[in-house]
């Protein structure tokens, strides 16, 4: 019996949860119950079964049936100065859209896989020059089965200086412009040196 003399049920979800998986209730009419409130909910007549003697020939049976409840984890990683404008400014680009990470039971923690890969692909762009501005961190995996869970990295373009010299010679020449002794010097050549140095600042 399900039901105390008042009418109360005598059982109820919370008796059935279990963490990291979901259930469905099968009912002795062969229907599929979400849980076994709806299943208790629909209110089944006794069967009219023969009996001999004092006990039940075809037991009633409520099976209640256990399924992982598998969540995802995944990973947006955005770069924040993707596109520089006419203003200065920066829109960004994403890199990577929600791709899998990890996924395990609901109420879990990430394994260590998971957490490597989430490194990985971190210091992968780390690699290619960039920094990363922030992330998330890895959450433990919820239990609703409709929205996959997403962590978000921020990166903008790292720096670097580059220096570039140029060197340059000055040299003037003194000359007669006419006269019998037009094209002839009139001084020594003035020669000077001069070296021009320019920092600039470049995407590694």
């Amino acid at each position: 019996m399900f039901y105390d003399q008042a009418g109360a049920p005598l059982v109820s979800d919370d008796m059935f949860a279990r963490a990291g998986y979901r259930y469905t209730v099968i009912a002795p009419d062969g229907k599929t119950y979400n849980n076994f409130a709806a299943a208790l909910a629909a209110k089944l007549r006794f069967d009219n079964t023969d009996n001999l003697g004092n006990s039940d020939s075809e037991v009633q049976v409520y099976r209640v049936v256990y399924t992982e409840d598998i969540q995802k984890v995944l990973v947006t990683i955005i770069d924040d100065q993707g596109q520089l404008n006419d203003d200065g400014s920066y829109t960004s680009t994403i890199l990577v859209n929600k791709e899998l990470l990890g996924q395990g039971l609901a109420g879990s923690a990430p394994s260590e896989e998971t957490s490597q890969k989430y490194a990985d692909m971190i210091k992968e762009y780390r690699d290619k020059g960039y920094e990363v501005v922030s992330k998330e961190e890895l959450p433990t995996y919820d239990q609703d089965e409709t929205t996959d869970q997403v962590v978000t990295v921020h990166l903008k373009h790292g720096t670097t200086t580059q220096e570039k010299t140029v060197d340059l010679t000055q040299t003037v020449t003194y000359k007669y412009k006419d006269g019998i002794h037009a094209e002839e010097n009139t001084a020594p050549t003035y020669t000077k040196k001069y070296s021009f140095t320019a920092t600039e600042t470049v995407d590694r």
